[in-house]
């Protein structure tokens, strides 16, 4: 079993770059049970919010880590996600989250916040985050469909090709 220290220091040790090096983290504590809730602890933290957000995109898209385990926990600390890379990997999971009525707001910030942002990859996503948002709040829906129109005609031609995709998905109905 992981401990939090252990954990922790192999997340401050990843240089932020090497794939093969958080594989091998993942791998080595993927068994451990208590990895989800110490993931997210670590998201929160500005030093480990990279590695530790990369780890959980990466369990749940491999479905080792269960979206359920985790997506309360993680939803309470979006406001201390700030680094692009973190927030990017959140907004790549966010669409997999049953975003509950009590933290819709909180969702809300994040995604403005990632809108307001300068790098065109992380405001790509965050369309996608806001898409999701309001697929499972319909008060958002006026709007998000506003600004898929204005990124449709205005967005680099990856935006414009994420935005089609989404418009094409339409609203879900939660």
């Amino acid at each position: 079993m992981a401990t939090k220290t252990e954990l922790t220091a192999a997340l401050a040790d990843w240089d932020g770059r090497s794939k093969a090096a958080i594989q091998t983290i993942y791998a080595t504590w993927a068994g451990d049970p208590d990895l989800p809730a110490l993931l997210v602890e670590s998201a929160a933290r500005e030093d480990l919010q990279v590695a530790a957000t990369w780890l959980l995109k990466h369990g749940i898209e491999n479905r080792s880590i269960n979206v359920a385990d985790v997506q309360v926990d993680l939803l309470r600390v979006l406001d201390r996600i700030t680094a692009s890379d973190a927030c990017l990997h959140v907004l790549q999971i966010i669409d997999r989250f049953q975003i509950p009525k009590t933290t819709r707001r909180r969702v809300e910030r994040f995604v403005r916040r990632c809108l307001a942002a300068e790098n065109k990859f992380l405001l790509t996503w965050a369309y996608a985050g806001f898409h999701a948002l309001a697929s499972q709040h319909a008060e958002y829906r006026e709007e998000v469909s506003e600004l898929l129109e204005h990124a449709e005609a205005t967005g680099s031609a990856a935006t414009r090709a994420r935005v089609r995709k989404l418009k094409a998905q339409g609203f879900r109905d939660a």
